[in-house]
């Protein structure tokens, strides 16, 4: 049963009116909600008169005999800008149990359960900019104490000198200290410190520490009494009704307000209060030690009377220490001090800074109070590791926020904090580290006066934005207030980080254009510096602030660039305020409403809309992102699964909805969705995987659950072999991956084909049919090729070469030998130059059963036994599982395949490639090519019009490649089967692929030109494109910014290439490709491999020396060839060879490298032996 509150009043102090009527709309809401027999009150010192915190203590005194529970909510943190608007005690803390809390809350709770007991009509006050830590377990029994308590524990000697120090009896305080299992225990206090300097602490401490004063003070009831005749005699000036009898007794004419704040008294509950008890001080006599207390105090402008009646009534009861040996103390008075906490709010970083004191004691404190790096945040930004950039960096603390910035070079950097945010711009948002970026509202998207402004917020930065109101009390516009993390508000030594003379001197101002009301320089701080602009709403900080970066980098203001002139121009003509005028004019109230309706409206819409965006996109083919990582994120943080299951239940309506109407490609997307967040899920949250396993079954759509429909479409695909267990997090993430890819394979294979083959005429008979083709190189648009890329329309430029002497590089002869059975496959490597055999592979097919492992790409002649199924050499669909062992079945079938009705023949197939394997020159896809056209025309089936057989060829190669479980696109059987530079282009939305090819017309010479330009080199590593093509696909299926944004690129280069082409431009070919290659890598990704940094490195070596004028790894990249356009027609063989020498001993080996007009080539050859080669077969002319 859960215990009541022990007290009857809970009274918060604020500094003025206005803050505490902002609270009384907000954060009171919530805690009366959780407190409701409790009175909750707001107030402040009498009619905005400053009368201190013991003033403020008398003052907010409820009636005579309730229990009361009094939190300071503190002053103007003038040293935390950031929270002097609403003061530190309400600063926001993210917390794992998906709410937002105070340290006022924390102290609520932490009071409710410390002070069971507390004798009826106590007054417990409380500093609540601090927070505290205590055992658990501790109870103490409040009864049986009387006077005064202040509670105490140790800190260390660097900390304790900002506070105020407890010297306690040293009679039992050595034992107490010393126990490590010491409980809390009461101590006789001998003296008070305020902010004590080292020496006088050496003198005091134990273990290098002092019993540090946390702010809580409990008077027990006849003390609580003594503090009330105080209030209603000598301090009745502390207090609202004193102050209007003294102004109604003098009767001058002047407002009660202006009265209140000459004739208030200003006392100090830690001074004034606490050494007037009684303390065991030795045998000093009472009279002496108030005559010390009289004449130390009276300096504060108190007279000798007031304080001699202050000492009277107080010295009657007695402090003494509750000391807590194992509590802790955490002050956050500055900014830095804010920034540090907040920073271990990330587990990793706890774990990386621990050594240091201060840093340890915040990251106990963050695990105590459960605090979490994420909270309320979605943001359209990847999440990063701790050195990519365009991410948010994982030890970002972000709370609140709406931050859609897609912009592919926005980033938030390490240990910045973000509050209260909702930016959405398009515009480049790039965030240093260690930056607390607080309060912000505003949409940079198509609002004018922004501009095409990109903001970088320099490491270190602190950046709030706040309404402001006017004297009726109107919200007129916004003051973005900035400054640097470790500036001295008290003094003007630093700005932005650097001194402020180097500031005044860069922006050309005075001292009287920053202070223009403060004549004496004592007064010229940055408190009071009119530094920041008033911005009408709606825009941005970069608006004003986008020149701060460069400024903070040395630059000079001759050096800025016209966007940061004009921001810069901007911020010394608006009109600008000082912090104490923030501090006035800040409209607490809507800033409290502001944090409200983000958390309670805002972010719930903006996840719903999210989520419901996710289904129109998927159903209407359309290209937003489909980036769910902000909703792992959040549930990262609070554990609650109500987003992850609204997620899945959109994914499986749309796979079940798509799978219904064929519409593969739909399904294929929301497949490769589901798979990304479910993968995603089981590395951000593990240890929920198997709640979420359980809920999979019980997420459903029109009866059937997520698992039910997984399974139904996982079932469509023959080529998956799915468990007939149940599915968990991690299998099921797998099985609708392959899901995906093979959804893509039933867009290509499934269709009917555009081109039909012409009625076979006869078979060739024991002759060797030859098809050979030329390698192919990629000038732009790759990756938009791919399926399923290509869906949304595509456009790739690319040429059929020879490598070396004019070789063609790939080749593959076919024949039927009469009276044989079965299928004989090789597959040949030989050497570039002289054709010697270096490696092969063979394989004798005779039954059904050994053509089964067709699917996958490492298996013995894949290529070869794919290309058979291709072009129909199956069982039918329906067959018995006993037919894939029957010899004779498969006889049958191959007499039929190759046209022979009347004896048994045997199909003989040999693949050749003269280059390595993963060249990245499309050799798989262009010998699939050669392997289609040599068999057709070995069995007699064809298509007469040249152009359509080239179609036929190009489309099959892409059912091969997607039987072959590859994947890939069609520019490589496009560029290898058709000769010459071509441009490819590929209508959206239309199944079978329509491919509309073009070879571009060269201006005369132009090919001589290229061709004394282009050169190409193996690099020596080789890689298997299938990899790389799983990196981008599974990139593109969460359809970023960043990708979208890519691909777009990569067309518009294609056409831009072409256009090149066509104008015999080959300085803008090479400018083309460079580009290309950039985009190449963002494809892939940063992690994928994409660019060995040996052949980085080398392309730089080659650039430096000025050999080459552009270069890309030729495909998908990895390794294979490079391709490289030289910066003039004379450079050498032996001069590339030189220059890309690699230390690591990755070595290039370069070679001749030629346009070739000749694309995919068939002849008939004489018989002869199957081991018979001949490298002249390869040979353009021969």
């Amino acid at each position: 049963m859960q215990e009541s509150f022990p007290f009857d009043h809970v009274v918060i102090t604020f500094p003025d009116t206005r803050a505490a009527e902002a609270a009384r709309q907000g954060p009171f809401l919530h805690i009366r909600r959780k407190y409701p027999h409790t009175r909750l009150i707001a107030t402040t010192d009498p009619h905005d008169a400053r009368v201190g915190s013991g003033g403020g203590t008398l003052a907010a005194l409820p009636v005579e005999g309730s229990t009361v529970l009094m939190l300071h909510a503190g002053g103007q943190s003038s040293r935390c800008p950031t929270q002097m608007v609403l003061g530190k005690a309400w600063t926001s803390l993210p917390t794992r149990e998906h709410q937002l809390i105070t340290p006022i809350e924390v102290w609520i709770q932490q009071c409710h359960d410390l002070f069971q007991g507390i004798p009826k009509g106590a007054l417990v006050v409380v500093s609540s900019d601090t927070l505290l830590q205590l055992p658990h377990s501790i109870r103490p029994q409040w009864s049986s104490y009387e006077g005064v308590l202040g509670l105490a524990v140790p800190a260390p000697l660097h900390t304790a000198q900002n506070h105020g120090v407890f010297s306690l009896a040293t009679h039992d305080n050595n034992h107490h200290y010393y126990n490590d299992d010491s409980e809390p225990y009461v101590a006789s206090c001998q003296a008070i410190y305020q902010k004590p300097s080292l020496e006088v602490l050496e003198t005091i401490a134990i273990r290098q520490h002092a019993w540090i004063d946390t702010g809580v003070i409990v008077f027990f009831p006849s003390v609580a009494r003594s503090l009330r005749r105080l209030a209603q005699s000598t301090l009745a000036a502390c207090t609202a009704s004193g102050l209007e009898t003294m102004w109604k007794r003098e009767s001058s004419g002047e407002s009660l307000m202006h009265f209140a704040r000459r004739a208030a008294l200003p006392v100090d509950l830690y001074t004034h209060f606490l050494q007037a008890f009684r303390l065991e001080e030795g045998s000093s006599l009472m009279s002496e030690k108030k005559r010390r207390y009289c004449e130390k105090y009276r300096a504060d402008g108190i007279s000798l009377g007031t304080l001699a009646s202050i000492f009277d009534t107080l010295h009657r009861h007695t402090l003494r220490i509750l000391a807590f040996p194992k509590g802790k103390f955490l002050h956050l008075g500055t900014t830095r001090e804010l920034v540090e906490f907040y920073a271990m709010a990330h587990p990793p970083t706890r774990q990386k800074r621990r050594k240091e004191d201060r840093l340890q004691l915040c990251a106990s404190f963050c695990e105590h109070l459960g605090l979490t790096h994420r909270l309320h945040a979605l943001t359209i930004l990847p999440e990063g590791s701790d050195s990519d950039s365009n991410t948010v960096n994982p030890s970002a603390i972000i709370y609140h926020s709406i931050i859609e910035s897609t912009c592919e070079e926005s980033c938030i950097g390490a240990n910045t904090i973000i509050e209260h945010c909702s930016i959405e711009t398009d515009h480049a948002l790039r965030i240093g580290r260690n930056c607390l970026i607080s309060g912000l509202r505003y949409s940079a998207k198509n609002s004018t006066g922004n501009g095409d402004i990109p903001f970088t917020v320099p490491d270190g930065t602190l950046i709030q934005v706040l309404p402001l109101r006017d004297n009726k009390g109107k919200t007129i516009q916004f003051v973005h207030m900035v400054l640097g993390i470790d500036d001295a508000i008290e003094h003007k030594r630093t700005l932005y980080g650097l001194a402020f003379e180097r500031f005044l001197s860069w922006t050309f101002l005075s001292d009287e254009d920053v202070w223009p009301d403060e004549e004496t320089e004592s007064k010229q701080t940055l408190w009071t510096a009119e530094l920041h602009p008033i911005v009408e709403s709606g825009l941005s900080s970069a608006s004003v602030f986008s020149w701060l970066f460069a400024y903070t980098q040395g630059k000079k203001t001759s050096e800025l660039l016209d966007w940061e002139k004009i921001s810069l121009s901007r911020w010394k003509s608006s009109r600008r305020l000082s912090l104490a005028q923030i501090r006035n004019m800040a409209d607490a109230s809507k800033e409290f409403s502001y944090r409200q309706n983000l958390i309670g409206r805002d972010l719930p819409n903006a996840k719903r809309l999210l989520i419901s965006n996710i289904f129109d996109a998927l159903m209407n083919r359309e290209l937003s992102p489909l980036n769910l990582q902000s909703i792992l994120n959040d549930f990262a943080a609070n554990g609650k699964f109500d987003d992850v299951q609204r997620v899945l239940l959109v994914l499986i309506e749309v796979i079940s909805r798509s799978l219904r109407n064929e519409a593969y490609d739909i399904c294929g997307q929301a497949c490769a969705v589901s798979s990304s967040f479910l993968s995603d899920f089981n590395l951000i949250a593990s240890s929920c995987v198997q709640q979420l396993n359980e809920m999979l079954g019980q997420i459903t759509w029109e009866g059937a659950s997520f698992v039910d429909i997984a399974r139904k479409v996982i079932d469509e695909c023959d080529t998956i072999k799915s468990s007939k267990d149940s599915f968990n997090v991690l299998s099921l993430s797998i099985m609708l991956e392959q899901a995906s890819f093979a959804m893509t394979r039933k867009c290509i294979c499934d269709v009917a084909s555009q081109w039909q083959l012409s009625t076979p005429t006869e078979s060739i008979l024991n002759q060797w049919v030859l098809a050979t083709a030329p390698a192919r190189i990629d000038f732009a648009g790759g990756w938009s090729d791919t399926a399923p890329i290509c869906y949304h329309g595509s456009s790739v430029v690319g040429a059929a070469v020879t490598i070396g002497d004019n070789v063609l590089p790939l080749s593959c002869r076919c024949r039927i030998v009469s009276g044989g059975r079965g299928v004989y496959l090789c597959t040949e490597q030989r050497n570039l130059v002289s054709g010697a055999l270096e490696a092969c592979a063979s394989q004798t097919l005779s039954r059904f059963h050994d053509l089964q492992d067709f699917r996958y790409p490492e298996a013995s002649c894949a290529l070869l036994k794919c290309a058979l199924y291709t072009l129909g050499m199956m069982l039918p669909a329906d067959h018995s599982e006993d037919l894939q062992f029957n010899m004779n079945v498969f006889q049958e079938a191959l007499n039929s395949f190759c046209g022979s009705r009347e004896s048994d023949v045997m199909l003989e197939i040999i693949s050749t490639s003269l280059l390595p394997h993963g060249s990245g020159m499309g050799t798989s896809s262009i010998l699939g090519g050669c392997v289609l056209a040599a068999i057709l025309r070995c069995v007699g089936k064809g298509i007469n019009d040249i152009r359509n057989y080239q179609h036929y060829l190009i489309e099959h190669v892409c059912r091969l490649e997607q039987h072959l479980s590859t994947g890939g696109g069609f520019q490589d059987q496009v560029n290898g089967l058709i000769g010459g530079v071509k441009i490819v282009r590929c209508e959206p939305d239309t199944f079978p692929l329509r491919l509309n090819i073009e070879q571009l017309a060269l201006p005369s010479d132009f090919e001589a030109t290229i061709n004394k330009r282009l050169h190409i080199a193996f690099t020596g590593q080789t890689r298997l494109a299938k990899n790389i093509l799983q990196d981008v696909l599974r990139r593109w299926s969460k359809r970023t910014k960043e990708i979208t944004e890519t691909v777009e690129k990569l067309v518009l280069g294609a056409e831009s290439v072409q256009e090149a082409f066509l104008d015999g431009d080959i300085e803008t070919v090479a400018d083309c490709v460079n580009d290309y290659w950039n985009l190449k890598k963002v494809m892939a990704g940063p992690a994928s491999g994409v660019a060995p940094p040996q052949v980085e490195n080398a392309i730089d070596k080659l650039m430096e020396k000025g050999l080459v004028a552009a270069a890309s790894l030729c495909g998908a990249g990895g390794g294979g060839f490079l391709v490289a356009i030289s910066t003039e027609e004379n450079v050498t063989k032996d001069e590339l060879d030189a220059a890309s020498i690699s230390e690591s001993g990755c070595n290039f080996v370069w070679h001749e490298c030629k346009i070739c007009s000749q694309g995919l080539s068939v002849q008939v050859l004489e018989s002869n032996e199957r081991g018979y080669f001949d490298i002249k077969w390869h040979k353009i002319g021969l």
